[in-house]
């Protein structure tokens, strides 16, 4: 039986509760409100809790999984802080946290020497059950209607092209 995640447990990791603080409404929109970030990290805390027990050792594939969805939390926690780059302003508690949680991965996985090889193995395993371009799709279409539009609007200033599966999302939620 899986267990329940863990920031729907009573003994909620403090990440959990910084997340769940950052999305509380608020009578003024919270433009720092960082929808990535926090995507990724309750991504990588369901995956600890899918694959972390305190009565077993995780398996190497469920730490090659951990050091993988690990990383998206990582570059965006990079590019959050970066002068260069950042927009808003940085959630210096909720950084702290992830840190602290992407700390305990690297340190898991200091435990399993083979983890590269399976690290690549996982990763061709998730290109044959769904190519990234189709995660992207299903996560773009739960957006609202004016992130769908900045998105947009931000990758045809920059002449980016889109896979043609996340393109249709946009036009045809745009379109609606």
């Amino acid at each position: 039986m899986p267990q329940a995640s863990p920031c729907g447990s009573p003994a909620r990791p403090p990440l959990c509760a910084a997340l769940d603080t950052r999305e509380q409404p608020t009578p003024v929109v919270d433009s720092e409100h960082d929808h990535g970030l926090h995507i990724f990290a309750r991504r990588l805390l369901a995956g600890v809790d899918n694959h972390v027990a305190p009565e077993r050792a995780p398996t190497a594939n469920g730490v090659a999984q951990l050091v993988l969805d690990a990383e998206p939390l990582r570059e965006t926690l990079a590019l959050r802080e970066d002068d260069t780059t950042r927009r808003k302003k940085t959630h210096w508690e909720l950084h702290s946290l992830a840190y602290m949680l992407l700390t305990t991965v690297d340190l898991l996985s200091v435990g399993y020497p083979d983890l590269d090889a399976r690290v690549d193995e996982a990763i061709r395993e998730r290109e044959r059950a769904r190519p990234f371009s189709e995660s992207v799709a299903a996560t773009m279409a739960a957006w609202s209607a004016e992130q769908r539009t900045r998105l947009a609007a931000e990758l045809a200033r920059q002449g980016e092209e889109l896979p043609a599966d996340v393109a249709a999302v946009l036009r045809t939620e745009l379109d609606a």
